[in-house]
């Protein structure tokens, strides 16, 4: 998570200072330097798309491991993820609200 071009792309999505490029059949995401308005990171979408995917999960093991059920985050699974929910006292997954 401390790679360059993610905390970049990161940073860009979080400030909104980021935009879609298609160039042929491809399509990238761009991150801006929010203050100088310069691109600072430039990634395929596929590229896009896996960091997204590691992100997410990353996400969902520190909800699952380290904030426990009673604070466990309500968040939907990712579409990959085959984690369904908070998991419970007891080690079954609740399905949240």
């Amino acid at each position: 998570m401390g790679d360059k071009v993610f905390r970049s792309l990161r940073n860009g999505f979080a400030h909104w200072g980021f935009d879609w490029e298609v160039i042929g059949r491809d399509s990238y995401v761009v991150a801006y330097d929010w203050d100088r308005d310069l691109p600072i990171a430039k990634l395929h979408q596929e590229e896009a798309d896996a960091f997204h995917i590691c992100a997410f999960a990353l996400i969902e093991v520190i909800n699952d491991v380290f904030l426990g059920p009673e604070l466990c985050l309500r968040l939907p699974p990712h579409p990959t993820s085959q984690r369904r929910g908070c998991r419970s006292a007891n080690g079954s997954h609740d399905q949240g609200p």
